[in-house]
């Protein structure tokens, strides 16, 4: 039986919005208006868009991804290899109207094809879209208890000044407080830990951190302090350095330690483009700086880091030992705004296809790691009827030779499908009575 692709002109009561894209063979599209084709004619602009649907590194981890009409990420899981793939944890996340991640629940262990619930996390927003509060609750076996709650003040710069933890007590009791204080240019200059003390209700100083500014708001030093009841101590201090592009180029790192300051120092080089392509760590003999460590990088056309090798000084040699490298490859022909992406994948430039690490043994290259992304892709023509308001749609699978599923949102309801073959010939139509999920049988077709 061929397999055919088809184009649908949907009819739906009180639709707001129609979107597609495609993750794992499901096709989703966005389009604006109230009656909208899906159709790849040869008048119809493109839509492209691709969906990483898993990550997974040879014979170690797999992560599988699964987003919502919207391209929000709202179920991540998490394998490990066992000889063969094992579900280990879950998140599962909820979004509101304007996009914002509004709930997390953590599942665990795999137990008889069932997952165990485990923590539940809430956040609300402001009218900025900033968060304000996050809420923990931990599964007690029947329901969700409270267990811990954070909420965050911004002043009219949307500049984070404060965050107060609360631990559920029967009531929500104060933990901890953070403090921001800003320069008049936005520069944060101070950050202050403090306890709640239960027997004086009063804030506690514990921690503290102080930074300094040039004038091109670089920060150019920060102190940490603990407060031991009387003074401030100082445990880290650090200090950069910036070239005349803006870019870090010497940073400087002190820890105090047994009665010393122990110091250790990263030189960067940069090429012209101000993609960082070598760093350089050192650590302080007291009377001069040790070599330690290096990492060379290199990146293709589209900016991606493309590589990077690891160097260890021999001390005996006085030389560099270069004993790991990172290649990865990516499809440029995919940019950030063709690729649908859960957030800890975030910093793609382009489509990233592999990674592989190479250790050197002996006299060559041996691989390692390897990790591969997998993808899925969807392209299609979407016609730009008359706009009015957006509705949420999504055909699947497409091309078929069996079966397609309409689904539209749960507040919009379908109320007529034709199907139509690659050159426009009406193939199939169908009243469906304002429903929102539709199975229509094509094999006949």
């Amino acid at each position: 039986m061929r397999a055919i692709r088809i184009g649908l002109l949907v009819t739906a009561a009180a639709i707001s919005a129609a979107g597609f894209s495609q993750k794992s063979g499901k096709d989703e599209k966005t389009v604006h208006n109230t009656c909208f084709k899906y159709t790849p004619a040869s008048n119809m602009h493109k839509a492209v868009r691709q969906c990483l649907d898993s990550v997974i590194t040879h014979e170690q981890s797999k992560e599988f991804f699964t987003y919502d009409i919207y391209g929000n990420n709202i179920e991540e899981i998490f394998y490990y290899w066992n000889g063969t793939w094992v579900a280990e944890m879950k998140y599962e996340y909820g979004y509101d109207a304007n996009g914002n991640k509004v709930t997390a629940i953590l599942y665990w262990n795999w137990n008889n094809k069932e997952w165990t619930k485990t923590t539940k996390y809430e956040y609300a927003y402001n009218s900025d879209k900033k968060q304000i509060m996050e809420t923990s609750h931990y599964w007690n076996g029947t329901d969700w208890e409270r267990e811990y709650k954070t909420e965050i003040t911004y002043n009219t710069s949307g500049n984070l000044i404060f965050t107060y933890l609360y631990e559920w007590e029967n009531t929500w009791k104060m933990v901890n407080k953070f403090e921001a204080i800003y320069d008049n240019d936005g520069n944060l200059i101070m950050g202050l830990d403090s306890e709640w003390d239960t027997k004086t209700a009063k804030w506690k100083d514990v921690y503290k951190k102080e930074y300094t500014f040039d004038s091109n708001k670089n920060q150019i030093k920060s102190v940490s302090c603990s407060w031991n009841g009387i003074n401030w101590i100082e445990e880290e201090k650090d200090s950069s350095v910036y070239d005349a592009n803006g870019n870090l180029s010497v940073y400087i790192y002190y820890k105090w330690e047994e009665m010393d300051w122990i110091i250790e120092k990263d030189e960067y080089v940069y090429d012209a483009d101000r993609n960082q392509i070598a760093s350089t760590s050192y650590n302080w003999n007291g009377t001069k700086w040790i070599e330690k460590q290096r990492y060379m990088y290199e990146y293709d056309v589209g900016k991606n880091l493309v590589m990077y090798r690891y160097y260890s000084w021999n001390f005996e040699q006085g030389n560099w030992i270069e004993s790991f490298k990172y290649e990865s490859s990516y499809d440029l022909s995919y940019s950030k705004t063709d690729l649908m992406l859960p957030n800890s994948y975030n910093d793609m430039n382009n489509k990233r296809l592999v990674e592989i690490g190479y250790w050197w043994i002996n006299t060559g290259w041996v691989a390692g790691e390897v990790v591969n992304y997998y993808w899925s892709g969807y392209d299609a023509g979407i016609s730009d009827a008359e706009t009015s308001r957006e509705a949420s749609l999504r055909v699947y699978p497409n091309p078929t030779t069996w079966k397609i599923t309409v689904e539209s949102d749960k507040v919009h309801k379908v109320e007529s499908i034709e199907i139509y073959d690659v050159v426009g010939n009406l193939l199939q139509s169908k009243i469906v009575n304002l429903q929102s999920t539709i199975e229509i049988d094509i094999s006949h077709l």
